[in-house]
């Protein structure tokens, strides 16, 4: 059996998460939700800029949940060099990034971009750039991802656009513009969900509990955490029915077990509250994936089955460079959505539709 201690590669580190894409929080909720998973928040704050925010989001802070990052000189280069080379490679630009105007923070940018952003912005008042939509989203999606990777951090967003949007860069844009093409293919990119873990109730619930519960579960949190990744990247590597079947016998317990824990854990919640769902990108061979598929109702596996759900987001363009490439950053970004309306109706966002909408609408 799996020991969830036996770690492949140091996941402990990841133990807080880089918030996208945007520097306030839309809500509290999500904030108290993402700490039920992580020790820390962080996120992207000029210097010179104040976040509008509540009593509780500061309380959070005041007790160094929620962190700022600096941003260093290296983090603006290399967002700036693999942007500019990411948008010279693409054979198309996703429809997603196109129209309309965002701004953006001179902070947040490479000097060596000030000349060419001056004559491109719609409006510059010295300090926030207005700038057409494709360039801000794609640029601050990247700028996130290269703070988070040179920090050992993983990303998180309650925005499932900009988790589609950031999953394509991170992916260096290696998706099929027939993105229901997949099943086709040998390997595709698939989410790894977990329903029925954070409760939908946790905005009402004081901060102070939050705060208690960061420092009192810190080994269950981090035990989930561990196993979660542990079992993705395993999946994410795995072309083989038999290994695929090792692999469910391997992690289920485990991952059942660690699920449970650290939801019986938040004793501030009911157990029987509607629950949200966050999941992670990740590549996968149809071999793998479909004999897990396969495995229901074998006695043991229904319970996995329910608990972790594996969907297909889209194909791969090319699928050599996926095989041939065990990055880490498949594990970037997770999508935690508050969604009351899914969560009644035990439904997930619709990533898959998600994506064709960003690349072909």
């Amino acid at each position: 059996m799996f020991d969830a201690e036996d770690t492949i590669m140091n996941t402990s580190a990841r133990d807080s998460v880089l918030y996208f894409p945007s520097m306030e929080f839309q809500s509290q909720g999500w904030l108290k939700a993402a700490l039920l998973i992580w020790d820390r928040v962080y996120r992207i704050v000029p210097a010179n800029y104040v976040p509008k925010e509540s009593y509780v989001i500061k309380q959070a802070a005041d007790h160094g949940l929620i962190r700022a990052v600096t941003l260093e000189e290296k983090d603006l280069s290399v967002a700036h060099d693999d942007f500019l080379n990411l948008c010279e490679s693409m054979e198309y630009t996703p429809a997603g990034l196109g129209g309309g105007d965002e701004r953006i923070h001179r902070e947040k940018i490479d000097s060596r971009l000030y000349p060419i952003l001056e004559k491109m912005a719609r409006d510059y008042d010295g300090d926030w750039f207005h700038l057409s939509r494709e360039m801000v989203r794609g640029y601050m999606l990247f700028l996130s991802q290269v703070v988070a990777e040179r920090r050992q951090l993983v990303r998180a967003t309650d925005n499932p656009d900009a988790w589609v949007v950031s999953t394509f860069l991170a992916e260096d844009g290696n998706i099929s513009e027939f993105v229901y093409g997949g099943e086709e293919g040998p390997v595709n990119l698939y989410d790894l969900a977990v329903p029925d873990l954070i409760p939908l109730s946790i905005e009402r619930v004081p901060m102070d509990e939050i705060i208690a519960f960061v420092e009192k579960r810190k080994d269950e949190k981090r035990v989930f955490r561990e196993v979660l990744t542990n079992f993705a990247e395993r999946l994410s590597e795995c072309d083989s029915e038999d290994h695929a079947r090792v692999l469910m016998n391997d992690f289920k317990d485990s991952m059942l077990k660690a699920k449970q824990d650290l939801r019986n854990s938040m004793d501030f919640c009911d157990r029987d509250q509607l629950s949200s769902i966050f999941a992670v990108g990740l590549p996968a061979a149809l071999t793998a994936i479909g004999t897990i598929a396969a495995l229901k109702g074998v006695p043991g596996v229904n319970e996995f089955l329910t608990s972790f759900l594996v969907g297909s987001i889209a194909s791969y363009a090319d699928h050599t460079r996926v095989t041939r490439s065990k990055r880490p950053k498949h594990l970037s970004a997770y999508l935690l959505d508050l969604d009351e309306k899914l969560a009644k109706e035990k439904a997930f966002p619709n990533l898959r539709a998600s994506m064709e909408e960003f690349i072909n609408d």
